[in-house]
Formats: structure tokens, sequence, C-alpha cells
């Protein structure tokens, strides 16, 4: 659906999608498609006039197969995908940058697309992309609301003056899920110099909006409509982190406020890795609910997967078989509270048990820092490193730590504004849940490199553990 607001360039029988004199500008004549550079320049900025000069546009995100993207952060950590990034401010800035307005800097981001075929690379820039600076917290979250569920569409910047939504990911600057309406009508958001947000729809007068409360207008045109939600990005004044904080990697900050905790642990289907020979799990607690590894001297109770994917609480007497939503009763002075998977998080989980000690985990204030596991992620709680959990047919050194738990899983942003997550696993899902278990909305692997807002007192359910946001 072409606009005027996002310009979207597809290069096709690329050789190399992460070498930059690919994609830059032509080389070899037959190669179809547009190349960036000749793409910029043929949809400037601003055009050369009497009082102005020619400008073209330096926010631009580059679109790779999924495969590419997948198979460089597997076997590269992400370093081709890095390097390309590098080379395309680098040729953009000596080949352009007369044509950037002072002040203003140069910024490219790689995203994966499973709609690209094999060699084919898509760039996007126009007036509705932006592309923020590392210092920048988002002002607003946008999100489409269907009866009591709310589904993340992205966030918006100070300095992001239009955001274009419509349901064509190659014409948006969000795309939105089941866009109901069919004629080409889009929804412009437009940040006026007070930084409030006016809606419009595009082209004027295709939609009809009506704002309903304070947060939500409701757009429609005689067959369809939708909720969107807006909602502003800062916290109470009473919930401002008024601390300046330093961080260190595997450090608590002894000035640190526990902003966010392990509250429970997700219960995966055992099934889903039957072939591998897995068996069983056990998640061992002391008499206080601690967790502790299942053989310790403390453990008093344990929760057993079978590889059926059966649940079983496990005390001084016989198996009892558990059901979530339940509460276990293990001893007269243990309760452990076991929450039910929600339909679309079935496919991974059967469940969830909430810790009765949740664990404080180290948040640092103003920069983004990655869940994962091991020496990878800036934050590895390392909770479910237990090397005798696992019951295999035959010997192996795998762990709970490392079911559906990446490497580098998701990363985390927590700033006065509240948090902004993204999702940059490539094979797990991130869940978003309520604070009583009912979800939210998904961060698929499709959803890589955007940015969510997420609230305060959410739950997200990163590989085995259940994030709680403070």
């Amino acid at each position: 659906m072409p606009t005027s607001y996002v310009v979207c360039a597809t290069l096709y029988d690329v050789a190399d999608v992460f070498n930059v004199e690919e994609l830059w500008q032509r080389a070899r004549r037959r190669q179809q498609g547009e190349f960036l550079m000749e793409s910029l320049i043929g949809h400037p900025r601003t055009r050369r006039g009497r009082n102005r000069t020619e400008t073209y546009f330096h926010h631009v995100r580059v679109r790779i197969p999924r495969n590419d993207y997948v198979h460089d952060q597997r076997l590269n950590a992400g370093a081709d995908g890095q390097a390309l990034i590098k080379d395309l401010i680098e040729v953009h800035i000596k080949k352009l940058g007369k044509y950037v307005p002072e002040g203003q800097a140069v910024r490219y981001r790689l995203e994966p697309d499973p709609t690209l075929a094999e060699k084919q690379v898509r760039f996007l820039f126009g007036p509705a992309i932006y592309l923020p600076s590392a210092q920048e917290s988002p002002i607003y979250r946008l999100s489409r609301q269907t009866g009591e569920e709310k589904r993340e569409l992205g966030v918006v910047y100070p300095h992001q003056r239009l955001v274009l939504l419509n349901g064509d990911p190659g014409a948006s600057t969000f795309p939105v899920p089941d866009w109901p309406f069919t004629g080409g009508e889009s929804v412009l958001l437009v940040m006026e110099s007070d930084q409030t947000l006016t809606v419009c729809a595009e082209p004027d007068g295709s939609l009809t909006i009506r704002p309903e409360g304070e947060r939500i207008f409701q757009i429609s045109d005689s067959r369809a409509s939708l909720a969107l939600r807006i909602e502003p990005g800062a916290l109470q004044q009473a919930e401002r982190l008024a601390e300046a904080m330093t961080w260190t990697p595997g450090q608590v900050p002894l000035s640190s406020k526990p902003r966010l905790r392990v509250a429970g642990i997700a219960l995966p289907r055992l099934s889903l890795h039957a072939r591998a020979g897995l068996q069983g799990w056990r998640l061992g607690f002391d008499r206080h609910g601690a967790l502790v590894r299942c053989k310790h001297p403390d453990a008093v109770a344990w929760l057993r997967i079978d590889e059926a994917d059966r649940l079983w609480g496990e005390a001084a007497d016989d198996p009892t078989p558990l059901l979530p939503p339940t509460v276990w009763r293990p001893h007269a002075d243990l309760a452990l509270e076991l929450g039910a998977a929600p339909a679309r998080m079935s496919e991974h989980y059967g469940g969830w048990v909430r810790l009765p000690q949740p664990m404080p985990l180290p948040a640092p204030v103003g920069q983004w820092f990655c869940f994962g596991r091991g020496a990878d992620a800036e934050l590895a709680p390392n909770l479910l490193d237990d090397p005798e959990a696992l019951l295999w047919r035959e010997a192996q050194t795998v762990r709970p730590e490392q079911l559906m738990l990446s490497r580098r899983h998701l990363n985390l942003r927590l700033d006065e504004n509240g948090w902004t997550v993204k999702l940059e696993s490539a094979t797990w899902p991130v869940y978003r849940l309520s604070q009583t278990g009912e979800l939210h909305s998904v961060l698929s692997v499709e959803d890589r490199s955007r940015e969510f807002a997420v609230y305060q007192g959410e739950l997200l359910v990163v590989g085995g553990y259940v994030l709680e946001l403070r």
C-alpha cells in the first residue's frame, strides 16, 4: 500500500545480504530492485527551493530474510549484522552526509522479515519512520484494545513527529494486526509542539475518529471499527526513580530498589523435548517456600513434570496429581499457588508456580540490559541451574536453565517513563501476563528488535522465569 509517509524499497538477487556494497548502489546491471542510495535520492526529505536546501532521509530500517538474521545471531552472535549497520552509517555519511540536517544523526536498524524470500533486502524510511537515540525514552505507548485485552503496537518518542498505523508492514510505522479497513485507509498520529498527539484519518475524512475517555479513540467506517489506546509513558511522580544508579552486571547495587524480581517459575511442556530423551523435571522447595536444588537437604516438597506433561506434587506421601489452577499444600505452613497457562501460552507451557519467596533482581536505570542465561546476558539469575533436576534416557549435561531460555533472550530498559522491552531471542517468544495470570499479549520472534512499553505490575514469561516488573 503506497503512502507518502513511508517509503518501501526492495532489492532482489542479493548475493550477500550483509555486504554493504551489494545494498548501497548498483554494481551489476541485471540486478533487480531499488538500491538504497538511489531510493534515498529519489525520495528526498526536502527539495531544494529558494529558501531551503535539499535533504535526504537518514533514519532507515533495513529488513533481511529471517533465516539470515537468525543464522547470524546463532553463529556469530549478530556480528555480521552489527558490521553491516556500521558500514551503512559510514557510507551514508560519506556519500550523503552533506544532505543530513545539522545536528542530526544518521541511524540504521537491522530487522528480520519472515515475508522476505532468500536474497531479498527491504529498506523502510520516510516521514513516519523514526529511530531513537540510546538516550531517548518513549512518552506514549500505543496499543489496540479488544474487550479487556490490549495488544501493544509500539512506543512514540518526543522527537517522533509522525506515526502511521495500518495493516501493511511495508507502509506503516507499526502494522496493526487484523487491520479491519480494506480501502487503503490509515490512521496518522501527529506530534504537536506541546507534545500532545493529534489523531487523524489518512486520507483525510476516510475514517471516523471519536475520542472515548482520555486514552481511547474509536476509529470506524460504515463496516468496521477498532479501539486505539494512547497512554502516557511517564510514571506517577511518586514512582519516579530519584537515584541515579550505576550498575555492574552480576552485582546488586546497594542503593537499588527491587524494581524487578522473579515472581514465579514457568512449567514447560517436556513433550517438546521428548525426541531428545527428556523424561522428567523436579523443582524443589524448602519449608519456607524458597526454591532449592531438588536434592538439597532442605528440600521438603517437589513439583515434578513427566514426559506426558503431567504435573505431580511430591512430599512425604505418595505423588499427588495437580491440575492448574490450584493451590497445593504439601505441609501445614507451605502453600504453592499454581497458575494455568493461557490458551496461546499452552503450546509451550503447562502452567506456572508463584514463588512464596520472590527473588529480587538488580535493575539498572536508564540503560538497556539483557536477561538470559550464562555469560552472554547482563542479567542471568541461574535459579534453575540444577544439574540433577532433569531425568534423561541417556546422560546429558543440559540443565533446566537451558529449556526455552536463550543466551540473550529479552532486552529491558527502566527509566522514569517506565519499562520498555525488546525481544532478542530468535527461537522463543515472551508472554505478557497480568498479575492474576491473564494473557495481555505475546512478543513473537517476528517482533524482534521492536520496542514495546510494558507496565509496572505486569508479569513476563521468559524461558523458565516469570518476571514481575515493579
